[in-house]
Formats: structure tokens, C-alpha cells, sequence
């Protein structure tokens, strides 16, 4: 660990490592390899019956990649990522300064973005600080 001053700038950076980076890239290719194979197939469809006019490009390949697939994909890259240093961390934090104990997840969670680098990093990690507080907010509600 850097100096004291540089703490947020090491815990954003300590999120990056994930554990799932090369499965992610599989599914990914798998994803966009099945799509362009049934959008080739559309339009060969179209190529063999052309009488049909524009039905068959419509339906096939104005349809896109699966959202959900994607979104999937990207949950599960994420569920991987190593973040148990930073969320301990912001939560300790949290716990121990009686004006972020005090205030709401929406204000905790804009002290984070003000003290981490305004870059992917920084941005990344806050959305996984900011999942962690959510979640404990609402535990302790219900």
C-alpha cells in the first residue's frame, strides 16, 4: 500500500483482477458467433427465395444480438471480480465516520466517487461500492 493519500487510488485499482476474464471472452465469442451463424442463415434464406421480399431480413436479422445473453455475460464477469479488499474497506469506513454514518446510501455513495479517480477504474469500483451499500441498506431495513 502507497501513502495514506493514495489508498483510493490502490483500493479502485485492487478490483480490476477478475477470475472469470478468459471464460467471459468464450461466451462472448460464443454469443456474437451464434448470432452472425443465424444471420447468415437468414440470409440465405432470403438468397434461395427471393419472391418473399424483405420478411425474411426483417424478422432474422433486425432482431440483434440477445440482450439478455450479453447482460448475462456481463453479470457473470462481474459476480468474478475480487472486490472483498475494497468492500471491507468502504464499509469500515462507513462504520467509523459518523458523518457518512449518518447520511444516506446517496450520499455515501457520492463521498466514493468524489475520493476515487474519475477514470474506468475509479468508476468501476464505485459501482461495486455502491452495490455493497444498497444491499446493507436493505438488510438492515427488513
Amino acid at each position: 500500500m502507497r501513502n495514506h493519500n493514495e489508498k483510493a487510488k490502490d483500493m479502485a485499482k485492487s478490483v480490476l483482477p477478475s477470475k472469470a476474464r478468459r471464460r467471459s471472452r468464450k461466451e462472448r465469442r460464443t454469443i456474437h458467433e451464434s448470432e452472425r451463424a443465424r444471420a447468415k442463415q437468414a440470409i440465405s434464406g432470403y438468397l434461395a427465395r427471393p419472391d418473399l421480399g424483405d420478411e425474411i431480413i426483417d424478422a432474422h436479422v433486425g432482431r440483434g444480438i440477445s440482450k439478455t445473453d450479453t447482460a448475462e455475460m456481463v453479470w457473470e464477469r462481474r459476480s468474478a471480480d475480487k472486490i472483498g479488499s475494497l468492500v471491507r474497506w468502504a464499509v469500515r469506513r462507513v462504520e467509523t465516520d459518523p458523518r457518512l454514518s449518518d447520511v444516506g446510501v446517496a450520499e455515501q455513495v457520492d463521498y466514493f466517487r468524489r475520493l476515487m479517480p474519475d477514470n474506468l477504474i475509479g468508476r468501476h469500483a464505485v459501482s461495486h461500492i455502491k452495490s455493497v451499500l444498497v444491499a446493507r441498506d436493505w438488510e438492515s431495513r427488513y
